[in-house]
């Protein structure tokens, strides 16, 4: 998100300025990844700090790049 607010000056899309849905569909990934993420893990008999280590990566820092990479593509509130 903040990647996409850095840029030329020009009126591209704020990720503040969305539907609800938007925030749903960005949202329910980390969510759902992280319940994923922690119940695998636990069924694998991984330590807590693997477990976290692996929830964070699952979770937050993939779907961080392909949302900020999205809103980074897209100038179009439509297109979105």
């Amino acid at each position: 998100a903040v990647l996409s607010t850095t840029g030329n000056g020009d009126d591209g899309v704020k990720p503040w300025d969305q539907h609800w849905s938007f925030y749903i569909g960005v949202s329910a990934p980390c969510v759902i990844g992280l319940i994923l993420a922690n119940v695998l893990s636990k069924f694998a008999k991984l330590e807590d700090p693997e477990i976290v280590t692996l929830s964070v990566e699952c979770c937050y820092q993939n779907v961080g790049i392909a949302t900020s990479a999205v809103l980074a593509m897209f100038d179009d509130k439509d297109e979105i």
